[in-house]
């Protein structure tokens, strides 16, 4: 049996499940409809599952299992809590007896510390009891549990199925001296800001979540969905953690690894981060008209402008050669030129990844980026152990609207880098194997480039990359290795090097599509196609250029196309 019928399968079996044994769906949950079905259930048997774990994407070996026992109100270790009881205090969710928590729908304004731990055999819970197994973001308001809480010294928890909607407040959640912690299946929208992990929090793992849209303050004073954060402290540390199979949208940045500016020198430092199966990006709801500063955020959906900045911002990385920060399988889009007339926090040139200041050991691998202002966008680098490799970058630079600094609108790159000038060459940093499709240039001055690298960015790597539909190089790429490189109707200078493969026309790379789906979450996933970027078997440069990423995602919705 194939992965993906044994996947539909058991989304059949989970939808024929939470529609037939939960029959209240519809309208607003009452408790007692939950403890009547749990106490049926198991008054005839029935084997219900304690295993809360949704794989909407690919994200297999990094998602953690979440664990969580049903509630049994005979269990001391068992508290329920409701808008009603007053158990929604840190005395209760605190005590050293309980362990497990099962929350009822409704608004709980009060916010809570957890400062209590469990163990790695016995971890403590926080979980959503409304009588069905689903998603916060794809449920009506009245039936999830609107929670403001952070972990402080607190871990070892399991944190399933919990929102915080429309609270406009910094941050939404805090990880702090907190390690060890799962955060699964949980809604955040309408944030100020959205989940910081402080130094001294290691190994927590953060998965099948939806960071759904900054308010207009937090955009404006730079809301990240989710950061890690130096704390203004130098040479901070903080270890192992798993961003896996989350979706973010409209967030100011999606993810962000801190540096702070006003740290003259330390290099906090990431190991072992993992950045996995994520999509990242701004739709409509965050373009305006490009004139903030008179008429504040005026939405405009068709507009170049956008208020935000990147899908992802590394200002730092890892300093451990043997512990990289991965960023592998992430799909991101819709980056545009900011509005220049709103605060600096809320600027940026459209680019997807960002990648600045002490970035060391990060390796950038498999992703694929399209319709943005920039792809990669790789400024005054330390460049120790860096990799780009496998990736797709796709429809780039196709807008490029005037701003004050650049009243001709700036000049579009797919992948721009420049070294620290302070830094010796050689680099060895890799940039192999990678797609480019349909890359623009400036409409008015003909400016932009497919791959520009500049100052000090030397002796480096340019090896088995593909370009399709694409335009010029530059920059000093005459100091790196390039090998077999292959282009297909591309305009101006190539890379160079040895082994270079030349066709006229596009046609000829016998590319196929490639379909993926977002809004994960919401029980309504919408689906995106791209055209053209995937290698196939017939491809002249099969198996020697090019990104290796398969042709369909797992979860796409046209389930005749798998292989």
């Amino acid at each position: 049996m194939s992965s993906h019928f044994r996947k539909l399968l058991l989304g059949a079996f989970l939808l024929a499940f939470s529609a037939n044994a939960f029959c209240v769906l519809g309208g607003s949950i009452q408790l007692r409809d939950i403890q009547e079905h749990f106490s049926k259930a198991r008054n005839q048997g029935e084997v219900l599952p304690d295993v809360v774990n949704q794989h909407p994407g690919q994200a297999g070996a990094y998602e953690e299992e979440v664990k969580i026992p049903l509630y049994d109100e005979n269990d001391s270790t068992h508290v329920l809590i409701t808008q009603s009881n007053g158990n929604w205090n840190s005395t209760v969710l605190n005590d050293p007896g309980k362990k497990h928590f099962y929350i009822a729908p409704g608004y709980y304004e009060t916010r809570i510390n957890l400062t209590a731990s469990g163990t790695e055999e016995d971890r403590r819970t926080l979980s959503l009891y409304n009588g069905n197994d689903e998603h916060p973001a794809s449920l009506p308001d009245s039936q999830v549990a609107n929670v403001w809480f952070h972990l402080v010294d607190a871990s070892y928890w399991i944190i399933d199925r919990m929102a915080n909607l429309d609270r406009n407040i910094n941050p939404s959640m805090r990880l702090q001296r907190s390690s060890h912690n799962i955060i699964n299946r949980w809604h955040g929208r309408n944030m100020k800001y959205g989940l910081t992990i402080y130094p001294f929090s290691d190994f927590n793992t953060v998965q099948n979540s939806y960071f759904n849209q900054a308010t207009p303050e937090g955009i404006i004073t730079d809301c990240i969905g989710l950061a890690l954060a130096n704390a203004n402290t130098q040479d901070t540390v903080t270890r192992g953690t798993k961003v896996v199979n989350n979706d973010f949208r409209n967030m100011t940045d999606g993810i962000q690894l801190i540096k702070s500016t006003y740290i003259a020198n330390g290099n906090p430092s990431y190991p072992g981060t993992i950045i996995y199966d994520n999509r990242i990006w701004m739709d409509e709801d965050s373009y305006s008209d490009g004139n903030y500063a008179e008429d504040g955020f005026s939405h405009d959906p068709d507009s170049p402008y956008m208020l935000g900045e990147n899908a992802m911002d590394f200002k730092a990385a890892s300093n451990e050669p043997d512990a990289p920060v991965l960023v592998k399988n992430n799909i991101m889009w819709g980056y545009r030129q900011a509005d220049d007339t709103t605060p600096t926090n809320a600027g940026g040139a459209g680019t997807a990844i960002s990648i600045t200041r002490h970035s060391y050991n990060l390796k950038i691998d498999s992703n694929i980026i399209f319709d943005s202002q920039n792809g990669i966008g790789a400024t005054h680098l330390y460049y120790e152990g860096t990799e780009f490799t496998n990736n797709i970058l796709y429809d780039i630079g196709r807008l490029n609207p005037p701003t004050s600094a650049y009243p001709q609108g700036r000049n579009p790159y797919a992948l721009y880098i420049s070294a620290s000038p302070d830094m010796q060459a050689p680099f060895l940093v890799k940039y192999n194997n990678n797609t480019f499709v349909r890359q623009h240039l400036n409409a008015v001055t003909g400016g932009g480039r497919t791959i520009s690298v500049h100052q000090n960015a030397e002796g480096s790597f340019l090896e088995n990359n593909l370009f399709i539909d694409t335009q010029k190089m530059g920059g000093r790429i005459g100091n790196h290795t390039r090998k077999n490189n292959w282009y297909y109707n591309h305009t101006g200078a190539t890379l160079g090097g040895e082994g270079e493969v030349m066709y006229a026309t596009a046609e000829e790379s016998r590319m196929a599509d490639y379909a993926f789906v977002y809004e994960r979450f919401t029980g309504k996933p919408k689906q995106k196609i791209l055209e053209g970027v995937i290698t196939t078997k017939d491809s002249p440069h099969y198996g020697i250029a090019g990104s290796s990423i398969p042709k369909y995602s797992e979860n796409a919705l046209f389930d005749d196309s798998f292989e």
